[in-house]
This record gives structure tokens, C-alpha cells and sequence, in this order.
């Protein structure tokens, strides 16, 4: 997925692969909304919101990992970028 960074995630199914909080990892779910700096993951029967720069992500639709720290900005503004 050529310029990951400038897609829309609101949907993908994604894995935490590396955070911060070590509970964190392994964590797999749904993101349903997404912040300048904060996804929104549902997951289970719960939702867990995390700090887009203490995490990584891989997306199994894709074949792709990216650290959330490339991914920090209003979403809107990321996707318009050139």
C-alpha cells in the first residue's frame, strides 16, 4: 500500500504490534474514529482509545506495518496532503 500515511483507517481492521503499554500489544479490532493524535479501536465488546505516537499498527488487508507517529495530525489535513 504505496503512501499508507495518507489513507482513510476509519474501518480497516488493524493489530497492535508495538506500544507503550505493553498491554496494548496484541490488541485487534476495528478503528471507528481517529483524532489529531488518538485512534478509536473497537474491539470486543469494548472500545479502548489509543495515542496515535505510542503505537504501531499493522494492517492484515494490506500486508503493511506503520508507527502511529507518522500517522499524528487531523486526519482530514494527512489525507489531502500531496
Amino acid at each position: 500500500m504505496k503512501n499508507a500515511a495518507k489513507k482513510e483507517f476509519i474501518g480497516l481492521s488493524v493489530i497492535v504490534v508495538d506500544s507503550a503499554n505493553k498491554n496494548d500489544i496484541g490488541l485487534n479490532g476495528t478503528i471507528v474514529d481517529e483524532t489529531q493524535s488518538t485512534f478509536i479501536i473497537k474491539a470486543g465488546k469494548g472500545k479502548k482509545t489509543l495515542m496515535k505516537r505510542n503505537i504501531a499498527l499493522e494492517i492484515p488487508k494490506f500486508g503493511i506495518r506503520i508507527k502511529g507517529r507518522l500517522l499524528v495530525g487531523r486526519p482530514e489535513d494527512r489525507i489531502k496532503k500531496k
